[in-house]
């Protein structure tokens, strides 16, 4: 992305999504999209904490990814369970989740990689821990710049199953997003 430096795309080769039904985790190799991981994951009723689009790859996960989601789910990077890769001197990885009887080297290279990982080295598959699917409200408006600031004091204040995103451009485009399942039904006489 820059003089001197360069990108390698793995979307040709590498773009296998594998769902294990039993323990409801699933395996992507580093050419998928996060569009294309959900429409997977459809299939099964599951579900995988991705942002506002769908285009985005593993990069995505590998720098933390933020989700309307997040709040009740934690970030991407928290759903990340294995992975396997290269590391910059070409030595092959594949690297699980720590315990808490792991030891103090893995702890530090899994936390490494948690964040780091594009920078240390290829990464070439992930295994996800899923979500079960729910329906989401999500409601869309145009703000003003003071509108804004007070959707977002307000929003400090709602349910971890609500949550304000918002795309600042030449206008501010603000979603609310609501699990569905957390609305309570209101019954009138």
């Amino acid at each position: 992305a820059a003089n001197d430096h360069w990108t390698l795309d793995l979307r040709k080769k590498y773009n296998q999504i594998n769902f294990d039904i039993t323990n409801k985790t699933v395996e992507v190799e580093a050419g998928i999209t996060m569009g294309s991981l959900l429409k997977e994951l459809t299939k099964h009723q599951r579900s995988f904490p991705i942002g506002l689009s769908g285009l985005p790859g593993i990069g995505y996960i590998l720098t933390g990814g933020i989700s309307p989601l997040s709040r009740q789910q934690g970030l991407a990077i928290d759903q990340v369970l294995a992975v396997n890769g290269f590391w910059g001197s070409g030595k092959s990885f594949q690297i699980s989740r720590p315990t808490a009887s792991s030891s103090d080297q893995d702890q530090l290279i899994w936390r490494g990689l948690c964040g780091a990982a594009p920078f240390l080295g290829i990464v070439t598959r992930l295994t996800l821990r899923t979500q079960p699917q729910n329906s989401l409200i999500v409601w869309q408006v145009f703000l003003s710049t003071t509108e804004l600031i007070e959707a977002i004091k307000q929003a400090e204040h709602w349910p971890n199953s609500m949550s304000l995103q918002w795309i600042w451009g030449e206008k501010i485009q603000v979603f609310v997003v609501i699990k569905k399942s957390s609305i309570k039904k209101k019954t009138f006489n």
